[in-house]
């Protein structure tokens, strides 16, 4: 797949997991918790589901893994932090 330079710039809003999790690969479909930095207030994007918000802007919620893509480049996200690291294909 081939990315512009504006879809590269996103990719930088997912962080990686802290090293001390990196055990804790995740499953094909297992939904994968991380706290959510959203632009607009009360933002909530599709197929993510909010556990508990921090402000009106931030807020931790679940996802499968698949759609992390998907957020990445959804231009009303300012940074996804995950808790576990992503599965690499080799």
């Amino acid at each position: 797949m081939k990315y512009n330079i504006k879809q590269l710039r996103r990719m930088s809003k997912i962080q990686a997991a802290a090293p001390s999790v990196a055990s804790d690969v995740p499953e094909a479909g297992r939904p994968m918790t991380a706290v959510i930095r959203v632009k607009e207030p009360f933002y909530v994007p599709q197929g993510v589901r909010v556990c508990a918000r921090v402000n009106p802007v931030m807020f931790t919620g679940e996802a499968p893994e698949r759609i992390l893509d998907k957020l990445r480049l959804d231009p009303k996200i300012q940074d996804i932090s995950s808790s576990r690291p992503r599965q690499l294909i080799a």
